[in-house]
């Protein structure tokens, strides 16, 4: 929705409770359960990753624990 609107990815992950039609009351969505934080979030070009650092609490994307999402498949 925020490429949409706006023709790239955010700089930061908390832009995206700014596009209309997303609650702004519900930053919970960006927040990551294990570090007691917002998700780790990274946009290049075309593309952006979003990670939780999993149980060991180290942001490392590597980790077999960590929790990462990349779009569309960027390294």
């Amino acid at each position: 929705m925020w490429r949409q609107v706006h023709g790239r990815f955010p700089e930061q992950l908390s832009s995206v409770l700014e596009v209309e039609g997303f609650t702004k009351s519900s930053p919970e969505l960006l927040w990551d359960p294990f570090a007691n934080t917002e998700l780790a979030y990274s946009s290049s070009g075309e593309g952006f990753v979003l990670y939780s650092v999993g149980p060991n609490m180290q942001k490392d994307e590597s980790a077999s624990d960590d929790h990462v999402w990349r779009w569309p498949g960027i390294e």
